[in-house]
């Protein structure tokens, strides 16, 4: 009989500790989302660039380390910020690849993907691995502060004068869609580039 009590006892205690692991981990992953999610309000409340405003002269590396001035496209640029180790941002990806290119002749948009920089071997790895142009993959952490990103994936829209046309976090392809469409850019016949 107490051969019997003491395997329950161990049984309990096991699952006791498998039980507190996994309350551990859920605990970690609920921090994880509220501090994903908790910048929210004070992104909608950051001072600074506001839509129509002019952007300052915006200029940042590729993958390959040369400098492209982005002021000097000639027409509209939509710029995601990304990071290679976010799912939300490899799932918006293609829907962006393919609204940048559907623009195509109507609302003439050229595609970057920027990143932060910090691991710049990731990124070169997810560069490869969605097979985006490495002259389309931006890094720079300035720029990302220039256009006060705080949450990822985030979408920039600036148009050919230089005028600030959104900018606002993008959670599914379907927000990335509603974006794009609501723009009000100039026609042109200019070709559009994708990431």
């Amino acid at each position: 009989m107490t051969l019997w009590l003491l395997a329950s006892n161990v049984l309990l205690l096991i699952l006791l500790g498998g039980l507190g692991f996994l309350v551990l981990s859920l605990a970690r992953q609920i921090g994880v989302l509220h501090e994903r999610t908790a910048p929210l309000g004070v992104l909608r409340q950051a001072p600074g660039l506001k839509l129509g405003e002019m952007v300052p002269p915006l200029q940042a590396p590729d993958l390959f380390g040369r400098e492209v001035d982005l002021s000097r496209v000639g027409h509209g640029l939509a710029l995601l910020f990304v990071a290679p180790d976010c799912p939300v941002c490899s799932s918006v990806l293609p829907a962006f690849r393919a609204l940048t290119e559907s623009q195509m002749g109507t609302k003439p948009l050229s595609g970057y993907l920027v990143s932060d920089g910090a691991r710049i071997d990731e990124c070169r790895v997810y560069a490869e691995s969605c097979d985006i142009n490495p002259r389309r993959y931006l890094i720079s952490q300035a720029l990302a502060l220039q256009m006060q990103v705080r949450l990822l994936p985030f979408l920039v829209v600036i148009d050919a004068e230089g005028r600030l046309q959104a900018r606002e976090m993008v959670q599914d392809s379907r927000a990335l869609s509603r974006i794009l469409s609501r723009l009000h850019l100039p026609e042109s016949g200019d070709p559009v580039s994708a990431p």
